[in-house]
């Protein structure tokens, strides 16, 4: 079963290449949140594995309250990718235990490099022929 991608991105274009990027590399992106409150809802709709979470979101949404909520209520990781990234902003987002940080504008190489490498380790180790 591919593993399921939340992309939470205010900046349409942005949001498209990551939903490309990731389905092309086969995970199934359960949608597109720009708001906290669209993101919470289609946590509750979906079994998600992992978000990719921008820091400032529509609406004064906060990405980072977004990544908190996810991970305490439904224990959705997070990577931000964000163009705010600031030593105060980690700092800040530490409190979400997110998986990394990718600053904006970012490859979708970059982007699935950090998908993988976290989604890989969550894999059960594979069972090998007798």
């Amino acid at each position: 079963m591919p593993n399921t991608i939340l992309v939470v991105e205010d900046a349409a274009l942005i949001a498209m290449d990551l939903v490309i990027a990731l389905e092309d590399a086969g995970y199934v992106v359960v949608g597109v949140a720009a708001t906290k409150a669209a993101a919470i809802a289609l946590a509750e709709a979906h079994s998600i594995d992992l978000a990719t979470m921008d820091v400032e979101l529509a609406q004064g949404s906060n990405g980072i309250d977004t990544a908190i909520e996810l991970r305490n209520r439904y224990d959705i990781p997070s990577i931000f990718v964000s163009g705010s990234l600031t030593d105060a902003t980690i700092r800040r987002a530490a409190a979400a235990d997110p998986i990394g940080f990718l600053d904006k504008p970012v490859l979708a190489e970059k982007v699935l490099h950090a998908v993988e490498r976290y989604l890989s380790r969550r894999r059960p180790p594979e069972v090998l022929g007798d």
